[in-house]
């Protein structure tokens, strides 16, 4: 049935004159889906990074699982037709083009380069503001569909958490 119900919208997007519309988000909404998608790349630029540095396997791990977390906000940028504040920058590790961001990542590296327990201490500190800072956005915003993407975010930064916290403690930390 799901199959039927595509195809026939897809017919209907090839008649012409006939638009179907993207629902309606709000600025706030939009603003949110922006400090999302921006804020995983500084996750998956900063993790990449000291994997590089350090080369331990969550590092690893936890860049690739953050690049599916940037292409779970680029969907929902394509979504709603949001511009992309990262178009001009994914290709380069660790460039931003909001200062803020560019900042994150900065201290985050320069935190993380001492040992791997720094490293590690700088995940577990950037993994719980991600996550307070998603679960706030949660909060504000009504639309479902972003609310669910959100959500599937937060579960995931609450497994990583877990990661480092693990990998701490096998470190006698």
């Amino acid at each position: 049935m799901k199959t039927i119900i595509k195809l026939f919208l897809t017919y209907l997007m090839l008649i012409p004159g006939i638009v179907i519309s993207q629902p309606a988000i709000t600025d706030s909404e939009k603003a949110a889906i922006i400090f999302v998608v921006q804020e995983e790349k500084v996750a998956h630029d900063f993790y990449a990074a000291m994997y590089e540095l350090h080369g331990i396997t969550p590092f690893r791990s936890i860049s690739k699982s953050e690049g599916l977390h940037m292409d779970k906000a680029k969907n929902l940028i394509d979504h709603f037709g949001i511009e992309d504040p990262n178009t001009e920058y994914y290709d380069t590790p660790g460039k931003f083009k909001t200062l803020k961001f560019q900042a994150m990542y900065d201290d985050l590296v320069r935190g993380g380069s001492k040992s791997i327990q720094d490293a590690l201490i700088e995940s577990a500190k950037f993994e719980e503001l991600d996550i307070v800072d998603i679960e706030k956005l949660i909060s504000t915003v009504q639309n479902e569909y972003i609310k669910s993407t959100f959500g599937s975010l937060t579960g995931i930064s609450k497994d990583h958490l877990k990661a480092i916290v693990r990998e701490l403690s096998e470190r006698g930390n």
